[in-house]
């Protein structure tokens, strides 16, 4: 017996974040004393970033359901965003943030030896946690989830193969400080059109 899922989201696609090292802040700093973004900063959003993933969002909790199953986090890719501390403020640092965004959808099927059940279906998910100060430019902020794979009666189903269709994707590029708790975009690039801001101390 198979069993069809077809998924369509919007947004979906790629969002990707790194924290900053000193000698990358550096480069930053020099980059906004020129307002020209240096070439190894450009390259993060290819390729670099620590935390990352692709494919068709939900929204919700874990143990919640989201498109079609239940939402389970992942346990190989952390939480895309800065780290939360226990006062509940995001970790102080400079940070990189890629959302390459469109109307996606994914379809596969899978084997089944028994009828569907839904309760059965699970989206491997990973969460997106940002500041709210960071939004892509057409979609907004993003506190969604990732799917990047599917459980059925708790075992991965290997027919999805990460494949996503999309309509064309629109890119955020950002950088941006959290100083004491509070974030504040340094650089941003949406499709070519940049913004840098007007003033920013590096040095506290």
């Amino acid at each position: 017996m198979e069993k069809s899922i077809y998924m369509k989201t919007e947004p979906g696609g790629r969002i990707g974040f790194c924290e900053l090292n000193e000698s990358q802040i550096k480069l930053l700093e020099d980059s906004f004393k020129q307002k020209d973004l240096n070439e190894d900063l450009e390259e993060l959003r290819y390729d670099g970033m620590d935390t990352e993933a692709e494919g068709v969002f939900n929204f919700g909790s874990e143990g919640s359901y989201g498109n079609e199953g239940k939402i389970i986090f992942s346990e190989e890719i952390d939480v895309i965003g800065p780290k939360l501390l226990t006062n509940g403020k995001f970790k102080d640092g400079i940070y990189g943030v890629i959302m390459r965004l469109s109307k996606c959808s994914i379809e596969f099927e899978f084997s089944l030896n028994n009828d569907y059940k839904k309760e059965k279906f699970e989206e491997i998910s990973v969460p997106v946690i940002l500041p709210k100060q960071i939004k892509h430019e057409l979609y907004g902020h993003q506190a969604s989830n990732i799917i990047i794979g599917f459980n059925y009666e708790g075992e991965y189903i290997e027919e999805y193969e990460g494949e996503i269709e999309d309509r064309g994707f629109d890119d955020q590029f950002i950088f941006f400080a959290i100083k004491e708790g509070k974030a504040e975009i340094i650089y941003s690039n949406n499709d070519g059109n940049e913004y840098w801001i007007d003033d920013y101390n590096f040095t506290n």
